[in-house]
């Protein structure tokens, strides 16, 4: 391969987060005197891959509200939603849900190639629509870092 071909390559086909389904945690914890699930999910995304994803929220019978608002992360390149992890207790204790995803190419869902923030936009266009017709979200904050702050 010569060498423009492994600079581009090296931009859209970065080395993809490996990790087991373990370090994202427990999927019932508590944080403090609440109790929370994590519900580990599979969207079909805008270029129907298929998107590994978890929510972190507070035990059905102690939500404040029925909806309730998310944040949802979204990961730099070359990571995964376990980047994500440790933001749980400050969002839960500020009475909001997290979601968490791996962008297509990255992590455990599908796709070979990114486009830093260009198609993974429409990507954050369908959890959206997802988060607020099955999840019981109303307002929806994003949070990324790197190109997940690039694709916000």
């Amino acid at each position: 391969m010569d060498a423009y071909a492994q600079m581009w390559r090296a931009i859209i086909r970065p080395p993809r987060a490996n990790y087991d389904i373990q370090d994202l945690g427990p999927t019932q914890f508590s944080i403090g005197h609440m109790s929370v699930v994590r519900t580990d999910i599979e969207i079909i995304g805008h270029r129907k891959h298929k998107i590994q994803c978890s929510h972190f929220e507070p035990l059905e019978s102690e939500r404040q509200w029925d909806e309730m608002p998310c944040i949802i992360f979204m990961h730099g390149n070359s990571s995964s939603r376990v980047e994500a992890v440790d933001l749980v207790p400050y969002v839960l204790q500020a009475n909001m849900t997290l979601f968490c995803f791996d962008f297509p190419g990255c992590g455990k869902s599908d796709g070979e190639f990114i486009s830093l923030g260009w198609h993974e936009r429409d990507d954050v266009n369908v959890i959206v629509n997802y988060l607020r017709s099955e999840r019981k979200v109303n307002t929806v904050g994003l949070w990324g870092r790197s190109m997940g702050a690039a694709t916000a």
